[in-house]
């Protein structure tokens, strides 16, 4: 059974003339960012929170997607929505921070980005995961939401719901992004849209400095803020992690809308918290 709260879209109405789009991770849904989408700028933003297509239901409707479908679709859902606004903000977490970070090479009204566990750099174990995949042809592998209970966000309910419906995890769409990162990371080096990024110390698929550093080296834009969390693992703003960023993401948001970064000089800092 899918429970219509976790898995429909959510739209916090603030009559506002300035938007937050939000994507979730891979797994994730719509439900699971509203706790953040409420910290930023509460009530002054218009704030779209999607579930990502195929995502919500069960989890044998993620096998045999391509990151690219994903991305073409961010493309399309932003458009819908940018020429409502005067200026539009995405946050993406993990392969929505792919959607976000691509798609903003396509969509040129963007005011800014904010993505956390960017994909860049893949440890070791994302790695074994593919050697898995390829020698014994699995479709999946048990997947865990011990991040979900540790965060004390969601009800009981909710976490016995997503255990049944999402208790392995599609193999083919993680693959083909690790496949397509050599192609996705020559992409990163094109955005020019103001950045602000967050990565977890202890994140077990993501190598935080390695991709940090990436970014700050290689991305186009003149505004990168990146922040490197100590003891936050990959779901970063699923616990009291949260308190740390939002002020961070609030203050990045407002800045912006008051011009208060120099067009003509970058603006780029690298700090861990």
């Amino acid at each position: 059974m899918v429970f219509p709260e976790y898995s429909e879209d959510i739209f916090i109405d603030n009559e506002a003339s300035n938007g937050l789009i939000l994507f979730h991770g891979i797994f994730g849904n719509a439900f699971e960012q509203k706790t953040l989408a409420e910290k930023i700028l509460p009530g002054k933003l218009d704030i779209f929170i999607p579930t990502l297509p195929h995502h919500g239901t069960n989890h044998k409707d993620l096998e045999n997607r391509t990151i690219k479908q994903y991305i073409d679709w961010g493309v399309t859902y932003i458009e819908s929505k940018s020429e409502d606004y005067d200026n539009l903000f995405v946050f993406g977490l993990s392969m929505g921070a792919i959607i976000a970070a691509l798609a903003s090479l396509q969509v040129k009204r963007l005011k800014g980005l904010i993505l956390s566990s960017l994909p860049l750099s893949i440890t070791r174990k994302a790695l074994f995961l593919d050697e898995v995949r390829k020698l014994t042809k699995i479709k999946s592998i048990i997947y865990t939401i011990g991040y979900l209970r540790k965060s004390n966000f969601f009800t009981e309910d909710y976490l016995n719901w997503r255990r049944r419906n999402f208790n392995k995890m599609p193999l083919d769409l993680i693959m083909d992004i690790h496949s397509n990162l050599d192609e996705i990371l020559e992409k990163y080096k094109k955005i020019d849209t103001p950045m602000l990024l967050f990565f977890g110390c202890k994140d077990p698929l993501i190598n935080a400095k390695k991709s940090a550093e990436f970014i700050y080296h290689n991305a186009r834009s003149n505004i990168k803020k990146i922040y490197i969390l100590d003891k936050c693992d990959h779901w970063i703003h699923f616990g009291k992690s949260i308190e740390k960023m939002c002020p961070i993401i609030n203050e990045y948001i407002e800045d912006l809308l008051q011009e208060k970064y120099p067009v003509d000089k970058p603006n780029i800092s690298f700090l861990k918290i």
